[in-house]
Protein backbone atom coordinates (compact mmCIF):
# COMPACT_ATOMS: atom_id res chain seq x y z
CA UNK A 1 0.00 0.00 0.00
CA UNK A 2 1.46 3.59 -1.32
CA UNK A 3 2.55 5.51 1.68
CA UNK A 4 1.93 9.51 2.45
CA UNK A 5 4.42 11.93 1.18
CA UNK A 6 5.21 15.26 1.79
CA UNK A 7 6.57 17.85 -0.73
CA UNK A 8 8.49 20.81 -0.32
CA UNK A 9 9.62 23.30 -2.21
CA UNK A 10 13.02 25.57 -2.16
CA UNK A 11 11.25 28.48 -4.46
CA UNK A 12 14.19 30.33 -5.39
CA UNK A 13 16.45 26.65 -6.37
CA UNK A 14 12.96 25.46 -7.86
CA UNK A 15 12.79 29.47 -10.08
CA UNK A 16 16.73 29.10 -11.55
CA UNK A 17 16.06 25.26 -12.71
CA UNK A 18 12.93 26.48 -14.47
CA UNK A 19 14.22 29.46 -15.92
CA UNK A 20 17.42 26.98 -17.01
CA UNK A 21 15.33 24.01 -18.48
CA UNK A 22 12.24 25.60 -19.50
CA UNK A 23 12.10 29.24 -19.47
CA UNK A 24 8.79 29.91 -21.87
CA UNK A 25 6.88 27.24 -20.31
CA UNK A 26 4.11 27.50 -17.16
CA UNK A 27 3.49 25.35 -15.19
CA UNK A 28 0.43 23.28 -14.21
CA UNK A 29 1.00 22.78 -10.30
CA UNK A 30 -1.31 19.90 -9.73
CA UNK A 31 0.06 18.12 -12.37
CA UNK A 32 3.35 18.85 -11.20
CA UNK A 33 2.76 17.34 -7.78
CA UNK A 34 0.91 14.25 -9.04
CA UNK A 35 3.80 13.20 -11.08
CA UNK A 36 6.15 14.01 -8.30
CA UNK A 37 4.21 11.99 -6.34
CA UNK A 38 3.40 9.02 -8.82
CA UNK A 39 7.54 8.74 -9.19
CA UNK A 40 8.01 8.40 -5.24
CA UNK A 41 4.75 5.79 -5.11
CA UNK A 42 3.24 7.66 -2.71
CA UNK A 43 -0.20 9.18 -1.95
CA UNK A 44 0.47 12.92 -2.27
CA UNK A 45 0.46 14.83 1.55
CA UNK A 46 0.93 18.31 2.16
CA UNK A 47 2.67 20.81 0.31
CA UNK A 48 4.52 23.61 1.50
CA UNK A 49 6.31 26.23 -0.78
CA UNK A 50 8.63 28.24 0.81
CA UNK A 51 10.80 31.36 -0.73
CA UNK A 52 12.47 35.00 -0.31
CA UNK A 53 9.65 37.53 -0.60
CA UNK A 54 10.19 39.43 -3.40
CA UNK A 55 8.50 42.42 -2.07
CA UNK A 56 12.04 42.70 -0.56
CA UNK A 57 13.40 43.48 -3.89
CA UNK A 58 15.93 40.52 -4.26
CA UNK A 59 14.61 39.21 -7.51
CA UNK A 60 14.71 40.83 -10.82
CA UNK A 61 11.36 41.57 -12.29
CA UNK A 62 11.27 38.38 -13.70
CA UNK A 63 12.30 36.53 -10.73
CA UNK A 64 9.82 38.39 -8.74
CA UNK A 65 6.35 37.81 -10.98
CA UNK A 66 7.53 34.03 -12.05
CA UNK A 67 7.87 33.15 -8.19
CA UNK A 68 4.70 34.84 -7.83
CA UNK A 69 2.77 33.23 -10.30
CA UNK A 70 4.49 29.96 -9.17
CA UNK A 71 3.35 30.64 -5.43
CA UNK A 72 -0.25 31.56 -6.02
CA UNK A 73 -0.77 28.50 -8.71
CA UNK A 74 0.52 26.30 -5.42
CA UNK A 75 -1.61 28.06 -3.03
CA UNK A 76 -4.41 27.40 -5.34
CA UNK A 77 -3.24 23.83 -5.58
CA UNK A 78 -4.00 23.47 -1.82
CA UNK A 79 0.35 24.01 -0.63
CA UNK A 80 0.96 25.85 2.63
CA UNK A 81 3.05 29.08 1.25
CA UNK A 82 5.54 30.51 3.35
CA UNK A 83 7.41 33.87 1.74
CA UNK A 84 10.11 35.34 3.96
CA UNK A 85 12.00 38.47 4.68
CA UNK A 86 16.11 37.74 3.77
CA UNK A 87 18.92 38.17 6.03
CA UNK A 88 21.29 40.40 5.13
CA UNK A 89 25.08 40.22 5.92
CA UNK A 90 27.17 43.47 5.44
CA UNK A 91 31.09 42.71 5.21
CA UNK A 92 33.42 45.78 5.29
CA UNK A 93 36.35 46.21 3.46
CA UNK A 94 39.69 46.37 5.47
CA UNK A 95 41.18 48.66 2.94
CA UNK A 96 38.91 51.14 1.42
CA UNK A 97 36.36 50.82 4.53
CA UNK A 98 33.41 50.03 1.54
CA UNK A 99 30.27 48.30 3.04
CA UNK A 100 28.91 45.22 0.72
CA UNK A 101 25.71 43.63 1.66
CA UNK A 102 25.18 39.87 1.07
CA UNK A 103 21.61 39.01 0.73
CA UNK A 104 21.08 34.93 2.44
CA UNK A 105 18.41 32.73 2.15
CA UNK A 106 19.29 30.39 4.43
CA UNK A 107 15.98 30.56 6.45
CA UNK A 108 14.38 29.07 3.26
CA UNK A 109 16.35 25.81 3.93
CA UNK A 110 15.71 26.08 8.00
CA UNK A 111 12.23 26.42 7.60
CA UNK A 112 11.75 23.85 5.30
CA UNK A 113 13.57 21.57 7.83
CA UNK A 114 11.27 22.36 10.60
CA UNK A 115 8.48 21.02 8.14
CA UNK A 116 10.26 18.16 6.77
CA UNK A 117 10.58 16.91 10.76
CA UNK A 118 6.62 17.98 11.01
CA UNK A 119 5.58 15.84 8.08
CA UNK A 120 7.38 12.99 9.69
CA UNK A 121 5.43 13.60 13.11
CA UNK A 122 2.36 13.93 11.27
CA UNK A 123 2.87 10.29 9.66
CA UNK A 124 3.78 11.30 6.10
CA UNK A 125 6.64 7.93 5.26
CA UNK A 126 8.48 9.32 2.44
CA UNK A 127 9.62 13.15 1.65
CA UNK A 128 10.40 15.31 -1.49
CA UNK A 129 12.65 18.26 -1.00
CA UNK A 130 12.35 19.97 -4.07
CA UNK A 131 15.91 21.60 -4.17
CA UNK A 132 19.75 20.15 -5.59
CA UNK A 133 20.92 22.87 -2.09
CA UNK A 134 23.66 20.32 -0.57
CA UNK A 135 23.10 22.35 2.52
CA UNK A 136 19.75 20.00 3.31
CA UNK A 137 22.21 16.97 3.87
CA UNK A 138 21.91 17.41 7.49
CA UNK A 139 18.23 16.77 7.71
CA UNK A 140 18.60 14.54 4.72
CA UNK A 141 20.91 12.23 7.29
CA UNK A 142 18.33 12.97 10.17
CA UNK A 143 15.14 11.81 8.80
CA UNK A 144 16.55 9.03 7.53
CA UNK A 145 18.60 7.61 10.72
CA UNK A 146 16.45 8.46 12.95
CA UNK A 147 12.51 9.02 11.74
CA UNK A 148 13.53 5.74 9.15
CA UNK A 149 11.97 7.48 6.55
CA UNK A 150 12.08 7.85 2.80
CA UNK A 151 13.53 11.04 1.57
CA UNK A 152 13.74 11.70 -2.02
CA UNK A 153 14.89 15.27 -3.65
CA UNK A 154 13.17 16.85 -7.04
CA UNK A 155 15.53 18.55 -9.34
CA UNK A 156 15.73 20.27 -12.46
CA UNK A 157 17.27 17.96 -15.45
CA UNK A 158 21.03 20.33 -15.77
CA UNK A 159 20.76 21.37 -12.03
CA UNK A 160 23.56 19.47 -10.38
CA UNK A 161 22.65 17.48 -7.64
CA UNK A 162 25.81 16.65 -5.61
CA UNK A 163 27.66 12.74 -5.07
CA UNK A 164 26.52 12.67 -1.52
CA UNK A 165 23.22 13.84 -1.73
CA UNK A 166 22.78 11.40 -4.22
CA UNK A 167 24.04 8.58 -1.92
CA UNK A 168 21.95 9.89 1.11
CA UNK A 169 18.39 10.01 -0.33
CA UNK A 170 16.37 7.13 -1.27
CA UNK A 171 16.14 8.07 -4.79
CA UNK A 172 16.49 11.56 -7.13
CA UNK A 173 12.99 12.81 -9.12
CA UNK A 174 14.56 14.95 -12.39
CA UNK A 175 12.17 17.70 -13.39
CA UNK A 176 12.50 17.66 -17.40
CA UNK A 177 11.90 20.60 -19.84
CA UNK A 178 9.88 18.22 -21.87
CA UNK A 179 7.10 17.21 -19.04
CA UNK A 180 3.65 17.16 -19.54
CA UNK A 181 2.79 19.62 -17.03
CA UNK A 182 4.83 22.56 -18.91
CA UNK A 183 2.31 24.04 -20.84
CA UNK A 184 2.15 27.49 -23.11
CA UNK A 185 -0.47 30.19 -23.05
CA UNK A 186 -0.38 31.86 -26.28
CA UNK A 187 -3.72 31.85 -27.05
CA UNK A 188 -5.49 35.19 -29.24
CA UNK A 189 -6.39 36.58 -26.12
CA UNK A 190 -2.87 37.08 -25.15
CA UNK A 191 -2.40 38.46 -28.47
CA UNK A 192 -4.82 40.63 -28.52
CA UNK A 193 -3.74 42.48 -24.82
CA UNK A 194 0.06 41.95 -26.33
CA UNK A 195 -1.09 44.47 -29.07
CA UNK A 196 -3.22 46.68 -26.78
CA UNK A 197 -0.76 47.19 -24.67
CA UNK A 198 2.18 48.07 -26.89
CA UNK A 199 -0.66 50.81 -28.52
CA UNK A 200 -0.45 52.40 -25.32
CA UNK A 201 3.12 52.44 -25.34
CA UNK A 202 3.56 54.09 -27.96
CA UNK A 203 1.11 56.68 -27.17
CA UNK A 204 2.80 57.44 -23.66
CA UNK A 205 5.94 58.29 -25.98
CA UNK A 206 4.47 60.17 -28.55
CA UNK A 207 7.29 61.66 -30.35
CA UNK A 208 9.64 58.93 -29.27
CA UNK A 209 9.50 55.21 -29.36
CA UNK A 210 9.36 52.09 -27.33
CA UNK A 211 12.48 50.62 -27.10
CA UNK A 212 12.12 46.58 -27.90
CA UNK A 213 13.94 45.41 -24.93
CA UNK A 214 12.31 48.01 -22.52
CA UNK A 215 8.87 46.42 -23.72
CA UNK A 216 9.94 42.93 -23.24
CA UNK A 217 11.07 43.53 -19.44
CA UNK A 218 10.37 46.71 -18.32
CA UNK A 219 6.41 47.67 -19.27
CA UNK A 220 4.61 46.98 -16.35
CA UNK A 221 0.69 45.69 -17.10
CA UNK A 222 -1.81 44.20 -14.69
CA UNK A 223 -3.41 42.87 -18.22
CA UNK A 224 0.00 41.02 -19.48
CA UNK A 225 2.28 38.59 -18.56
CA UNK A 226 4.96 40.21 -16.84
CA UNK A 227 7.79 37.04 -18.20
CA UNK A 228 9.97 38.21 -20.57
CA UNK A 229 10.18 34.94 -22.31
CA UNK A 230 6.57 34.51 -22.99
CA UNK A 231 6.64 37.87 -23.77
CA UNK A 232 9.28 37.39 -26.79
CA UNK A 233 7.18 34.56 -27.96
CA UNK A 234 4.44 36.81 -28.43
CA UNK A 235 6.28 38.96 -30.16
CA UNK A 236 8.02 36.50 -32.38
CA UNK A 237 4.35 35.21 -33.35
CA UNK A 238 2.91 38.57 -34.09
CA UNK A 239 5.76 39.59 -36.06
CA UNK A 240 5.68 36.33 -37.90
CA UNK A 241 2.25 37.22 -38.53
CA UNK A 242 2.56 41.24 -39.61
CA UNK A 243 0.72 42.54 -36.96
CA UNK A 244 3.82 43.95 -35.05
CA UNK A 245 6.75 45.15 -36.24
CA UNK A 246 10.54 45.31 -35.22
CA UNK A 247 12.56 48.89 -36.63
CA UNK A 248 15.62 50.86 -36.00
CA UNK A 249 14.91 53.95 -33.88
CA UNK A 250 16.85 57.03 -34.95
CA UNK A 251 19.80 56.62 -32.01
CA UNK A 252 20.55 53.11 -33.57
CA UNK A 253 18.58 50.95 -30.84
CA UNK A 254 15.44 48.15 -31.77
CA UNK A 255 12.30 49.62 -31.47
CA UNK A 256 8.75 48.03 -31.40
CA UNK A 257 5.36 49.39 -32.58
CA UNK A 258 2.05 48.04 -34.42
CA UNK A 259 1.66 47.96 -37.82
CA UNK A 260 -0.58 50.09 -39.24
CA UNK A 261 -2.90 47.89 -42.02
CA UNK A 262 -2.42 49.29 -45.50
Amino acid sequence: MPGKVAVIIEGRNFYVGWRRSAPAMLIDTEGLLAAIAEQVDAELGPVHFLAIDAKYGTYDANAKARINDLAERMREAGAEIVMLPPRVKETKCAKCGEVAKHVSDKQTEAEMAVRAIQAADDGCDKIVLVTSSSDMLPIVRELTNYWDMKVYVASWVGSPVGSEMTDSVAGVVWLRGDAPWLYQDLGESEETIFVDELTSAVKQFDGGYVGLHYFLTRWRSDRMTPMTEIRSLLLNKLVEKGTVEIYDAPDGKKAVRPRVAA
